[in-house]
């Protein structure tokens, strides 16, 4: 959504990913676009003028929930609820397992059951101030034979010649072509932001794994530590394990949803490129045919010339005057030498 070299954002192109948005969909999409700003905030201030990451945030959630670009101010009022609900929503679903850490005898049921509500809490929606969706058409009846193709971008006027017709058409190609890599740019743009997010959370608990394991591996503290804590530490470092892998499959599907996305970009942008060699190739070939048209009739207009200033020298009854037939013609037309190309 956020190129650096555009003048403002764009929508990715891509239709609404989900009619809900939940907690977890809101902490996501806030570490996306603090890792943006974090990595271009100067580039996109200087682009779109004074970047702001709670409008950014309100843009990329409008952009997942409804497929579309919203108004800048109903990107501000989104931002501004998601960024108050995001900084806590960590704390919000680690609430569950801290509660059942703290007790000393919990059960096995007890820390299930905390899963399952933290799990809950982040597939909770969340109530954002999206702006109304446009109302759908009415579908059309179905004809009872095939619908005649969709009118072009820019229609066509009766009036026109082959040579305007065929621009129109290189222009409406062109018009679709770039609307297709803006889309797909977008889309890589947004991809990337989520797979940050995600390697982020990734990192985030591999670390707490990790040190939960090694704090667990200190032989002076598996001497001090009762058998009821350790068997709380045991459970903890479970907990943290179940984590990292939930995170790192999270980070896989969006790693692979980047592939795809640089895999579209770069077919888009490829597409648009042979089109636009073609279009050069075909300009220099009209420009060449042009040029070679030029010439023979410059020459044939020499050659009258010539002739006539030859033979303006005799009577028109006299022998000497030079009618050349049509194989001469043809053999003074490969022999002469232009003048001066037009």
């Amino acid at each position: 959504m956020f190129k650096l070299d555009a003048s403002g954002p764009m929508a990715s192109g891509r239709k609404a990913l989900t009619p809900i948005v939940t907690k977890e969909l809101v902490q996501l999409a806030w570490w996306a676009v603090n890792e943006l700003c974090d990595e271009h905030g100067p580039a996109l201030s200087q682009a779109y003028g004074n970047f702001d990451r709670v409008v950014a945030l309100g843009w990329l959630l409008g952009d997942v929930r409804l497929g579309r670009l919203i108004e800048h101010e109903d990107a501000f009022k989104v931002g501004r609820k998601a960024a108050k609900r995001a900084p806590t929503l960590q704390a919000n679903f680690d609430s569950p397992t801290r509660r059942v850490r703290k007790r000393k005898h919990a059960s096995e049921e007890e820390w299930v059951a905390a899963a399952k509500e933290e799990n809950t809490r982040r597939m909770a929606p969340v109530e954002l101030p999206f702006p109304a969706e446009p109302a759908e058409p009415a579908e059309p009846a179905e004809p009872a034979e095939p619908a005649e193709p969709t009118e072009p971008a820019e229609p066509a006027d009766p009036s026109e010649t082959p040579a305007q017709a065929a621009a129109r058409e290189v222009r409406n190609r062109r018009h679709d072509l770039l609307s297709a890599l803006r889309a797909a740019e977008g889309a890589l743009m947004q991809a990337d932001a989520f797979a940050a997010g995600a390697k982020r959370e990734r990192e985030r608990a591999k670390q707490a794994y990790e040190n939960k394991k090694k704090w667990m591996e200190n032989p002076r503290r598996q001497l001090q530590i009762s058998d009821e804590n350790w068997q709380i530490a045991t459970k903890e470092r479970t907990e943290l394990a179940v984590r990292w892998r939930a995170a790192s499959r999270v980070h896989m599907e969006a790693a692979d949803a980047l592939d795809g996305a640089k895999i579209d970009a770069w077919e888009a942008k490829e597409n648009y490129k042979l089109f636009e060699e073609g279009v050069k190739r075909q300009e220099d070939l009209v420009r060449q045919e042009r040029k070679e048209r030029t010439n023979r009739e410059e020459k044939w207009r020499q050659i009258e010339l010539g002739l006539f200033l030859m033979n303006s020298r005799y009577a028109p009854d006299d022998p000497k005057r030079w009618e050349p037939d049509e194989w001469e013609y043809g053999e003074l037309y490969d022999r002469w030498e232009l003048d001066w190309e037009p």
